[in-house]
């Protein structure tokens, strides 16, 4: 798994409702994490209708060691939202279109079948072999429910979906490097 971290400041303050001033400090992430779809069967047609998961590792994302920012001031933070959620299937070689993609946030640790994620966004379908970033769609009622893991600066981030192949269709087959790119914004107090 590769680590890209770009992290920069926002100069811009808001005053919040106790009448003290919060700084925004916007950072970005990308996570990026192996898809192979290669089996014996791929190419070959389905004998009948064939609903395929996309089994991914769970990735764990430490945003205290990225930014230095925000590990400075990580007592200090009011809240922290994904303000745009990005995809790319690099080096892909894909033979069917990747489907759209459920994306979520849960502690740090947390097995893939655990109760505890919350769903945080999609990612629209990407045709086959297609290396062109796309936007993903935020799910803003659920940044409540994920505070708890997103303000611990330190959580776990899973991927999830499903093929579905029709029969006689060829099954899939091709790998590509999925780069996940979320931009995050904290709100800190700097009156704390």
């Amino acid at each position: 798994m590769a680590l890209l971290v770009w992290v920069g400041g926002c100069a811009l303050f808001g005053l919040d409702d106790d009448g003290w001033f919060d700084l925004p400090i916007a950072t970005t992430k990308s996570l990026t994490v192996p898809l192979d779809l290669e089996s014996p069967l791929s190419g070959q047609p389905a004998p009948e209708a064939v609903e395929e998961p996309i089994v991914l590792p769970v990735l764990p994302v430490d945003l205290a060691s990225a930014s230095e920012e925000l590990a400075n001031n990580r007592n200090k933070l009011k809240r922290l939202e994904i303000t745009d959620i990005a995809l790319q299937a690099k080096e892909s070689t894909l033979t069917q279109a990747l489907p759209a993609l459920e994306l979520y946030v849960g502690p740090r640790g947390a097995s893939a079948d655990s109760a505890a994620w919350v769903m945080i966004g999609t990612t629209p379908v990407v045709p086959a072999g297609s290396q062109e970033q796309v936007r993903g769609v935020i799910v803003t009622e659920a940044m409540d429910a994920a505070q708890i893991y997103l303000t611990s600066l330190d959580f776990s981030f899973k991927i999830k979906g499903v093929m579905s192949i029709a029969a006689g269709e060829p099954m899939p087959g091709g790998g590509a490097d999925l780069e996940i790119t979320l931009r995050v914004k904290a709100t800190v107090d700097p009156s704390k």
